[in-house]
């Protein structure tokens, strides 16, 4: 009997102890929080792939704009190989004739007449070359610089007088229109009014002209001093691609016989 009660004792514990097992199953609540700790981990992850595509997307462009910029910077450099390929070509002689031109033009435009001085000099300094290629020397540059100064100066006369009778009139003019018609200078006593105007208008005119004519004068020095010096690199020799020579024609006649008739020919030589 009492061993039976100990079995049972003993029983009853371990039932017990079953009992007070914690049940395998989560709570509500528990899963609630599991759910809401998932959504965020997924709105984590979204933002994170999204911020990478956006870095990639910007390494790209990155990527293509440092391409074109290479892209560019490499046919700039090519441009300057080939251009410089092509002045290898060049003898140095031409080369250097080639930059009297730029450099006459420049002269005349700071201080005109140098470029002319400039032309002479440069022939001299080539003068078996030049004469070798036929080019005449400029030997006019001494009076193609006076002439051009001259120009200036005869245009500064011009707009001197001109300016100076259009402020006379241009004062009577205005005396009149303020007093009646009364004249200021006794000179002009005998002259009316609308004459007056005329006259006016004819300094101012004459006054104007003389400012294009300076222009024109100025331009004119740039554009002789640039031709000189496109002259300096004329060739005339003997291998131009063009040659002119007097030669002997057959002229048709009854039969195929004719008379020999003089003419000119002309020779188109490709190099």
């Amino acid at each position: 009997m009492r061993l039976l009660f100990l079995v049972l004792l003993g029983f009853l514990c371990t039932l017990g102890a079953v009992a007070q097992k914690r049940d395998s199953v989560p709570p509500a609540k528990a899963v609630q929080d599991t759910a809401h700790l998932t959504k965020k981990q997924i709105e984590k992850r979204e933002k994170a792939d999204k911020k990478a595509k956006e870095e990639a997307y910007k390494a790209q462009q990155k990527k293509e704009k440092e391409a074109l910029k290479a892209k560019k910077k490499k046919e700039k450099l090519d441009a300057e190989v080939k251009e410089a390929k092509k002045n290898a070509l060049k003898d140095s002689a031409r080369l250097a004739i080639e930059n009297v031109t730029k450099q006459a033009v420049r002269r005349s435009l700071i201080l005109p007449g140098w470029g002319q001085i400039y032309n002479s000099q440069q022939w001299h300094l080539r003068k078996d070359e030049m004469k070798r290629k036929g080019v005449v020397s400029p030997k006019l540059w001494w009076l193609s610089v006076p002439a051009i100064y001259g120009g200036f100066v005869s245009v500064g006369l011009m707009y001197e007088f001109n300016n100076r009778y259009y402020h006379i009139f241009l004062k009577e003019v205005q005396y009149r229109l303020a007093n009646n018609g009364q004249w200021l200078n006794e000179d002009y006593q005998y002259i009316t009014q609308d004459y007056a105007i005329r006259i006016k208008d004819m300094y101012r005119r004459n006054r104007d002209l003389s400012i294009i004519l300076f222009a024109g004068v100025y331009t004119i020095n740039v554009i002789e001093a640039y031709v000189n010096s496109v002259f300096l690199r004329y060739d005339i020799e003997d291998d131009l691609t063009l040659k002119i020579s007097p030669s002997l024609q057959q002229t048709p006649g009854v039969m195929g016989w004719g008379s020999v008739a003089p003419g000119i020919k002309l020779t188109f030589a490709l190099r």
